[in-house]
């Protein structure tokens, strides 16, 4: 949580409009934990992109586009899904 709101602060602070990074954010977090978290990026993400590293489905459905990087072969793919 400390990580998380250390970050957004770092963001509000910085230019307006620059997107915040952020690499596997609810990892740790108790389900409480996670849905403030979630709750929170929520509220972010109408002021300025938020891009979410996450090797997890937990956070997907939270966010109206979803870019997944897919591995194999020792070649990577995107897949894009947009929510509405």
């Amino acid at each position: 949580r400390i990580a998380l709101a250390y970050d957004i602060a770092i963001a509000e602070v910085s230019a307006d409009g620059l997107p915040l990074l952020l690499d596997e954010v609810l990892k740790g977090l108790d389900p409480v934990g996670k849905m403030e978290a979630v709750n929170l990026l929520k509220e972010v993400v109408k002021s300025r992109p938020v891009l979410v590293i996450d090797h997890t489905s937990e956070i997907k459905d939270a966010f109206d586009n979803v870019i997944k990087v897919i591995y194999e072969n020792g070649e990577s793919t995107l897949e894009s899904q947009a929510y509405n």
